[in-house]
């Protein structure tokens, strides 16, 4: 596993970063702690690179639909199959909070008593969304939005889980300003964060760290939209008129799609910057 050492920039403020497939990501001083959910990518695929040097593109490497979207990117040629969750909730104890479990709530040991919170109920959930159908959806305990958790009162949780959560925030600065909000002194954050190259999501950009910072600091419904759009045309391959169709019933429906995609060193790059 490779890992951001003390002595690297991102370890200013405390921070240490750990990344493994889908990602997690810790942050010391924030409280933050994150772990990888499975390993899709392999070790060689993710070591963190901190400086600006862009790997270069392998000959194998296939065109990608749009010229930006292979920058840095590298993928995945191999597989490991292991469940790495039962391993990193090793630290997580006492009173937690999971934001959207749906049917696949994370796993948990004696020592965990956990509250879970969506934006709907298990039945609104399923109206909502039909491709959940018949799946066996958790229950909620608290019903918010989980950008901004406006009901729930800061410094009560030992520890939070967010898995395959933030790709869903317009505003993820803002997100992870909540989550350490609820948090009480020294409380852990566990991210779970999808390489977008294992996804739907590989023909997307890649979200830069800029980007999250300018919709942190001035949220754009406009800057939204944009994100509807290119995933009609990128993911749900709708073209002209119709991917304009297609990005305005998913944006009046507030349709979750992942507004951002990331690579490991993104997430790396994001929590850095957050903890500082």
């Amino acid at each position: 596993m490779s890992s951001v050492e003390e002595n690297s920039p991102y370890s200013q403020g405390g921070a240490r970063m750990a990344i493994r497939g889908f990602l997690g990501s810790a942050a010391r001083k924030m409280g933050l702690r994150g772990s990888p959910e499975a390993a899709q990518v392999p070790e060689q695929i993710v070591e963190v690179e901190l400086g600006p040097k862009i790997p270069p593109r392998p000959d194998w490497y296939p065109e990608s639909y749009i010229p930006q979207a292979d920058t840095a990117d590298r993928l995945p040629f191999e597989v490991e199959d292991r469940d790495w969750r039962a391993e990193y909730i090793a630290p997580l104890f006492g009173k937690g909070l999971e934001i959207g479990p749906l049917h696949r709530p994370m796993v948990r040991h004696e020592g965990m008593d956990i509250d879970y919170l969506d934006r709907h109920t298990a039945a609104e959930l399923k109206i909502k969304y039909s491709e959940l159908g018949d799946l066996p959806l958790v229950e909620p305990h608290i019903i918010d939005d989980a950008e901004t958790m406006e009901t729930v009162p800061s410094g009560v949780y030992d520890f939070l889980i967010a898995a395959h959560v933030i790709e869903h925030m317009r505003n993820p600065i803002g997100s992870l300003e909540q989550w350490a909000r609820v948090l009480k002194p020294g409380g852990l954050l566990y991210l779970v964060v999808p390489d977008k190259r294992a996804t739907f999501d590989y023909r997307r950009v890649r979200t830069r760290l800029e980007h999250l910072v300018l919709d942190y600091l001035r949220p754009s419904r406009e800057r939204d939209f944009d994100h509807y759009l290119e995933y009609a045309v990128l993911v749900d391959g709708f073209r002209g008129p119709h991917a304009f169709l297609e990005a305005d019933k998913k944006a009046q429906e507030d349709y979750p799609i992942h507004f951002h995609v990331y690579l490991p060193e993104d997430i790396t790059r994001l929590l850095g910057w957050f903890s500082n």
